[in-house]
């Protein structure tokens, strides 16, 4: 590496730098980790733009998953989800009402591709961390949890949810309005206040 010491190093430098070789730079000494941190900050909101806005047309107010067939989208379902912080930050920002977190991998022939857990390692974790913010959220009116169907209990969904504000409709199915023959009810609806119901049809209030 060229660059050490205390050699000054013009920050014009940095728009040609791709944003591996600007981490690298910023990790050669203390003088350059502080040189690069505008631009490093720079780029990290960009890059996090640019992944929600795969998943999301701006002014839409769906944010889904079901991008199936586009370009690189295993990569970015890995880099949404390294991102959950940012990611509801993101929907708190636009006021987004629906997210669909259904599963993408189930297809709607119902042939189901059982390809998530390579795609996403500690799926569990993963889960705690999104029902943690989900908790938090103030914008949402209805949400898809279909991809974490294996991994989440009633009792989990319906404590993240029991103090949210706005929150009416919780559904656990693969893709969004799913008609199931399962015995017991998908979906979680609010009934009346901070009280919720688990039910096949929405409740008449």
């Amino acid at each position: 590496m060229i660059f050490h010491g205390t050699r000054y190093i013009p920050v014009n430098i940095f728009v040609f730098l791709d944003n591996s070789d600007l981490i690298t730079l910023s990790y050669v000494n203390r003088q350059l980790t502080r040189e690069t941190r505008a631009e490093r900050i720079v780029r990290r909101e960009q890059f996090i733009e640019n992944i929600m806005h795969y998943f999301h047309t701006p002014h839409s107010p769906l944010f889904s998953l079901y991008h199936t067939f586009q370009d690189e989208f295993e990569l970015h379902i890995r880099r949404l989800f390294r991102f959950i912080p940012e990611w509801f930050n993101y929907i708190e920002r636009n006021k987004l009402p629906y997210l669909d977190v259904s599963d993408p991998y189930y297809q709607r022939s119902c042939f189901y591709r059982p390809a998530l857990s390579h795609i996403l390692s500690s799926i569990d974790m993963i889960a705690d961390i999104f029902m943690d913010h989900l908790s938090q959220n103030t914008t949402l009116y209805y949400c898809n949890l279909g991809m974490f169907h294996r991994v989440l209990s009633r009792k989990r969904i319906e404590d993240a949810v029991r103090h949210h504000p706005r929150l009416y409709h919780i559904e656990m199915v693969f893709y969004p309005n799913m008609l199931t023959p399962s015995k017991e009810p998908t979906s979680l609806y609010r009934i009346h206040g901070q009280q919720f119901e688990w039910r096949h049809e929405r409740p008449q209030n």
